[in-house]
């Protein structure tokens, strides 16, 4: 006799398969997303040593992402001034971005690029916290304890870097630089969500939310001719690579967050991501730029990880 609760198991077992594949899916599109961005931090890092290159060099990229980003992804037609309260947000959210990696790539003329990479990276923590204060998120032990992580690596990572150069000038400059590239990122990030969170705006205007931002890059016109318009075919090859890593990036986080929250775990992608990321570009500043860490460093280095995966879980 067929139980009457057979056909209940069965789509208990099948709805726990496709949760579980969700699962799998989404994690292989954070790792691919982390890769990205790790690709992403290297091409970042040699365009910093291209001189006054490096600004044709931003600007070819960012006009490659402004691109994609218009042609793949159009945003709808929305009422105008749910436009301009998107583009009141997402504008100063890109310039702010914008102006934090100009900060960090001063930041990496004076100290390692491996900490400066992970320094600015974990200014993911204050959309965490922005969340929690005025949003009402959910605050958990894990999310409390991964930020108090996060902060006390930005101490230990900034201690390192003092004591290994204080004797030779440029520490100094390294940690207002590199302090400023936190603080504008995390302005841009934490900015970046409040499209999300305000109300009475339509699923339309939510789609212009990254068209408006990939339009600041048109800043980089202004550093271009501010230093004499640098030839740009000597780095459009490269510009290119970081333009479609920038992309490759973004498709696999969002694919990474769809099935994640099919799995109801949407926010273990981006913290996760950072995690590879860091790790990433740790592994090519140690083995390609003969960066060491000391002691403190490594400290620093495993309390960042070990806060990401905090507030992933």
């Amino acid at each position: 006799m067929t139980s009457p609760y057979s056909k209940i198991r069965q789509y208990n077992f099948y709805r726990s398969v496709q949760v579980q594949d969700f699962l799998y899916r989404g994690l292989f599109f954070t790792l691919l997303a982390g890769i990205c961005w790790g690709a992403v931090g290297i091409c970042y890092s040699k365009g910093t040593e291209k001189g006054e290159s490096f600004y044709p060099f931003m600007f070819l990229s960012s006009l490659a992402v402004a691109g994609f980003v218009w042609i793949s992804a159009p945003p709808e037609a929305a009422p105008r001034s749910e436009i301009l309260a998107v583009a009141g947000v997402m504008l100063p959210s890109g310039f702010a971005g914008l102006f934090g990696f100009l900060s960090m790539k001063k930041a990496m003329e004076y100290g390692y690029h491996g900490i400066g990479w992970c320094i600015v990276q974990s200014a993911m923590l204050c959309p965490f916290l922005a969340g929690m204060l005025w949003f009402g998120d959910r605050v958990t032990l894990w999310r409390t304890g991964g930020m108090v992580l996060l902060a006390a690596s930005l101490i230990l990572l900034g201690a390192a870097r003092q004591r290994e150069d204080a004797a030779g000038g440029g520490m100094g400059k390294f940690i207002r630089w590199i302090s400023l590239a936190f603080v504008l990122v995390g302005i841009q990030q934490t900015l970046s969500m409040f499209p999300s969170k305000m109300s009475g705006l339509s699923g339309a205007a939510l789609t212009w939310r990254v068209p408006l931002y990939s339009l600041t890059g048109v800043i980089w016109l202004f550093f271009l001719f501010a230093k004499g318009c640098p030839p740009m075919r000597p780095v459009w090859k490269p510009a290119l690579v970081y333009g479609g890593f920038v992309c490759l990036g973004q498709i696999c986080i969002y694919c990474a967050i769809d099935s994640l929250y099919e799995a109801n775990s949407s926010g273990t992608a981006y913290p996760a991501a950072c995690g590879t990321c860091i790790m990433l570009f740790f592994i090519y500043c140690m083995n390609f730029r003969k960066e060491r860490l000391s002691a403190g460093g490594w400290a620093g280095l495993a309390l960042c990880i070990a806060g990401m995966a905090c507030l992933a879980l």
